[in-house]
């Protein structure tokens, strides 16, 4: 007797499938409490409110109820999806969040329609400002300075900046400020910043990173409302024909010990004034620069040392270009930083020629 082996209908297969479903989702709602704030943990808070939010009443309260910190990121999600998240879960949890992240122009739009409603973000600790408008930029400065606990400030506008001053002024007045970076485009170099300064213009900040064109005519006005820095980055410091050292008084910066910079178009005896006035205490210094090849002349650098960092410890240089100075060859130069000076110290040099 011949028989047909029919294949499984779909009404069976949709009923174990859901059954397999109904099974994991029971067993997953039995899990403590604990054991599920440390699953959220793991996940970006967005994704829990998405996944869980809607479950039951029981995960509702879990995500409204609890007092642990948040952390609030914008994924690049529509607005509409935004609004929900931002109403049923950003709303509530205000007093929670210590960090917030905000990424996309439309999530900062929504957040500052309220008015002063960053300023009831009590715990908030750090802020990521990324491709944010000059108009709520300068609207949440005012606000931001009534956070107790802001010590994080990542800054990145989306448009350019007429200059320098309009975002320097406003980061010293964040009393709690410790970490901040900033990335910007700006349409003036060589605009200075203010040469004068009150009593309350010095900020807290003790890292600070600048990713972008930074004017060297306004550097020692920048350290000096900067007076607690121990790390300085500026990714392009910049020729200037403005210069700021006469008229504005010399801070010296005992607590700086990490400095990186990339030079563009300095020459070294500027360089020299910046070490002199500012590097006493540098224990590790990085430049980059290129053009002016006095930046190889190892005597120099030996007297520089010895006289304005004699804390460095380490010091790393990369010098990018041609020529010769005085009539020697690059690998005359290269060869007068193996005097004894520089071999006690332990730094070596190398160089590759096109």
């Amino acid at each position: 007797m011949e028989q047909t082996i029919r294949p499984r209908d779909d009404t069976n297969f949709d009923y174990d499938k859901n059954k397999n479903i109904k099974l994991i989702k029971s067993l997953f709602e039995n899990l403590a409490n604990e054991i599920l704030y440390q699953i959220f943990e793991y996940l970006d808070f967005y994704y829990v409110y998405n996944g869980f939010f809607d479950i039951n009443k029981r995960f509702q309260d879990l995500l409204l109820s609890s007092t642990i910190p948040i952390k609030i990121n914008t994924p690049n999600v529509s607005k509409s999806n935004f609004e929900r998240y931002y109403e049923n879960m950003i709303i509530p949890n205000k007093h929670r969040i210590n960090l917030l992240c905000l990424s996309n122009p439309f999530t900062a739009d929504i957040i500052l329609s309220s008015p002063c409603i960053m300023s009831d973000f009590v715990r908030l600790e750090t802020l990521i400002l990324d491709n944010i408008t000059a108009k709520n930029l300068y609207k949440i400065f005012l606000e931001l300075m009534f956070l107790p606990n802001l010590h994080t400030l990542v800054l990145n506008p989306a448009e350019y900046v007429e200059n320098a001053t309009d975002i320097f002024s406003k980061i010293v007045r964040l009393s709690k400020l410790k970490y901040c970076k900033i990335k910007y485009q700006i349409k003036i170099d060589d605009d200075p910043l203010p040469n004068y300064f009150n009593d309350c213009d010095y900020s807290s900040v003790e890292h600070l990173i600048i990713d972008a064109r930074f004017s060297y005519g306004s550097l020692n006005s920048l350290l000096y409302c900067f007076p607690k820095l121990r790390r300085l980055s500026i990714d392009c410091l910049v020729y200037s024909r403005y210069e700021d050292n006469e008229s504005c008084p010399i801070r010296l910066l005992k607590s700086l010990k990490h400095v990186s910079l990339k030079l563009n178009l300095i020459k070294f005896n500027k360089f020299e004034k910046i070490a002199q006035y500012f590097f006493r205490y540098v224990e590790v210094l990085r430049i980059s620069t290129h053009y002016d090849a006095a930046y190889l002349d190892a005597k120099q650098w030996e007297n520089l040392i010895t006289s304005y960092m004699p804390s460095l410890r380490v010091f790393d240089i990369h010098y990018d270009g041609f020529g010769s100075v005085n009539g020697l060859t690059y690998h005359n130069l290269i060869d007068r930083f193996t005097s004894p000076f520089w071999i006690t110290k332990q730094w070596f040099f190398t160089h590759q020629h096109n």
